[in-house]
């Protein structure tokens, strides 16, 4: 008897790279013996060592169209690119990660190019709002539609419980947190302490994360400990010139600034320091619900990093009973403290962390149960 093959169409309208979630979705499917055909819009074509995609294609983000014009050309590629890998790899299985890939997906499913059997997983990473976007343009009409459009939806999951009040005409069927992968994290764990603890911000950089406290540390040296600062992300120049002044010259080399670098890249990155840095001022609605769908908070103690976070209601729900977790109000005196405290009993709160996120806060815990929801 011939076994059939099992293959299944990822799309999302962003680099795959740059959302880990989706990196640890094509890892899992590839495990359960599937032949991962992927669609990303990006400059690049996604990489990894130790991933193994059947197929893929970019859809070029054309930086030199306008805006608008722009929008609709990429997404009028992104359908094409979509019909050509349906066509080779004849899969009716789909699982798409945002507003446009899933307006794409009901497109071709409403003109007849798809099976009516395709079945399609919708996560939805992040919320955003028609309002958010001009009237007219392609971020309005899809976002505009979302709602509409999940009808069309076979399983639907979200990486918070919070973010399901903006999806009124469907109840979500799991919730998916965006942790990090065992596959990716296992064998890291943070380097020895030396002369420094060195704290680490991971992320898009900038106002609201407690980077100035840090930094009012490291020019004053308020506790015993001597604190260097790793930011690793993007960051205006604006903002990174404004940190810059506010360092004294002789304690500059203490701060260290890495820019964007492969997702495969960060677990070594992170594994060179020793605390996480996971403050997030609520800035907008995405900020205020990252409990459970921030994978940098997460990916911190995958490396046995213990965390500094913002003492609000809402992570209290998520971070208050780890012992690895310590909350803070974002001033420097609460963050030193938080070090000190720490730093007092590092080796234990390291294990913790990383034993903590081994047993329970995996991405692998979580996806094996809605792989089997969405399977039958």
């Amino acid at each position: 008897m011939i076994k059939q093959e099992k293959n299944i169409i990822v799309a999302i309208y962003a680099s795959i790279d740059a959302f880990p979630p989706t990196i640890n979705l094509i890892q899992q499917f590839i495990e359960r013996g599937y032949n991962a055909y992927t669609i990303e819009v990006s400059k690049k074509k996604f990489k990894h060592s130790s991933i193994d995609l059947f197929h893929s294609r970019v859809v070029d983000v054309h930086r030199k169209l306008p805006n608008m014009v722009r929008n609709y050309y990429v997404f009028l590629k992104l359908l094409f690119g979509l019909i050509k890998l349906h066509k080779k790899s004849n899969s009716n299985e789909f699982v798409v990660f945002d507003a446009y890939t899933l307006m794409a997906f009901v497109l071709l499913k409403r003109i007849g190019i798809l099976k009516p059997n395709s079945k399609l997983w919708y996560h939805n990473h992040d919320v955003a709002l028609s309002s958010n976007f001009k009237i007219g343009s392609l971020g309005w009409i899809v976002h505009k539609l979302e709602n509409k459009n999940l009808r069309y939806v076979d399983f639907f999951s979200l990486p918070a419980k919070e973010r399901s009040i903006y999806f009124s005409s469907r109840t979500v069927d799991f919730i998916l947190p965006n942790y990090p992968s065992i596959f990716m994290y296992e064998k890291f764990k943070p380097e020895m302490i030396k002369k420094d603890v060195n704290v680490i911000f991971q992320g898009r950089i900038s106002p609201g994360h407690g980077l100035e406290a840090v930094i009012d540390i490291i020019n004053q040296d308020i506790i015993d400990i001597r604190v260097s600062l790793t930011l690793k992300g993007i960051i205006s120049r604006d903002y990174k010139n404004y940190l810059l002044s506010k360092i004294s010259d002789e304690k500059l080399h203490r701060v260290k600034f890495i820019g964007y670098t492969d997702y495969e890249d960060l677990p070594k990155i992170t594994s060179s320091c020793q605390i996480g840095l996971a403050i997030f001022q609520p800035k907008s609605f995405m900020h205020a619900t990252l409990g459970s769908s921030s994978n940098k908070i997460y990916e911190y103690i995958a490396c046995g990093l213990p965390i500094i976070y913002l003492g609000t209601e809402h992570f209290k729900e998520y971070l208050y009973n780890y012992p690895w977790a310590i909350d803070v109000d974002d001033s420097p005196t609460s963050i030193a403290f938080a070090i000190q405290k720490i730093m007092n009993d590092y080796d234990e709160l390291s294990k913790s962390a990383k034993n903590t996120f081994v047993s329970e806060l995996n991405y692998e815990a979580y996806f094996d149960k809605a792989y089997a929801i969405f399977k039958n």
